[in-house]
């Protein structure tokens, strides 16, 4: 494939590209966002409706306590990297969430 070419889809790159070890750790990651998204929609219901606004702040007070676990990860030693991390799959669980908001308000 060239490197010039658009990628249109996750099924599209080559899988070559990662290690078997690479492959494992990222699958773990995003199941854990799916866990969390899944988390989120019990605890919160539909946020589809939410305005762009609404979505912008959810998502930064996310990542101000991701921000907050690296202060105290790197400077405190309060929280551990297991913080840290769960912190970031928050932030990418609220994002995945808004673009699923995008998309089912396009429709």
């Amino acid at each position: 494939m060239s490197t010039l070419t658009k990628i249109t889809s996750a099924t599209e790159l080559p899988i070559s590209i990662f290690t078997d070890a690479e492959y494992e750790r990222m699958a773990k990651i995003f199941s854990n966002i799916l866990s969390e998204r899944k988390r989120q929609q019990v605890k919160w219901g539909d946020q589809s409706g939410n305005l762009n606004v609404v979505w912008s702040t959810i998502l930064t007070e996310e990542v101000g306590e991701a921000a907050k676990a690296v202060l105290q990860l790197d400077f405190e030693h309060g929280d551990t990297r297991e913080e840290l991390r769960n912190e970031l799959i928050q932030v990418a669980a609220v994002a995945v969430a808004w673009v699923e908001a995008l998309d089912k308000n396009a429709d």
